[in-house]
């Protein structure tokens, strides 16, 4: 998700007021976005590439450092650059930098539910 904030910054400034950018992250967060309804493009749907749990946790630590480091050290105005969501529309580099979080939020809940299932196997 880093590599849209990236693509943000490639687009023009955008300026919006206050109360519009208010209105719009309303609606963002208005809208109910139940599992499923936004389906990962093929580039970013799972393929296999990690050998094993160990090594998409390393994957994962790995790429999360390097969100974190963006985060910590960019000086680019993420607020006015925008990208749109397929399903929640524009979103300035900020908010995809926390919709990034969110995402891993929502993907370990996921988890959780799945593991919590009746059948689901224990090792």
């Amino acid at each position: 998700l880093v590599a849209m904030i990236y693509k943000s910054l490639q687009g023009p400034v955008v300026e919006e007021t206050l109360e519009a950018r208010k209105e719009r992250q309303a609606k963002i967060r208005a809208i109910v976005m139940p599992r499923g309804v936004n389906k990962a493009p093929e580039v970013l749907k799972p393929d296999g590439r990690f050998a094993s749990l160990a090594d998409a946790v390393a994957g994962f630590l790995a790429a999360r450092e390097r969100t974190m480091e963006f985060a910590r050290t960019t000086q680019d105005d993420l607020h006015r650059h925008f990208f749109a969501h397929t399903v929640l529309g524009p979103m300035s580099g900020y908010e995809w930098l926390v919709a990034n979080a969110r995402h891993a939020e929502l993907h370990a809940g996921h988890i959780r539910e799945l593991r919590a299932m009746d059948g689901f196997p224990v090792h």
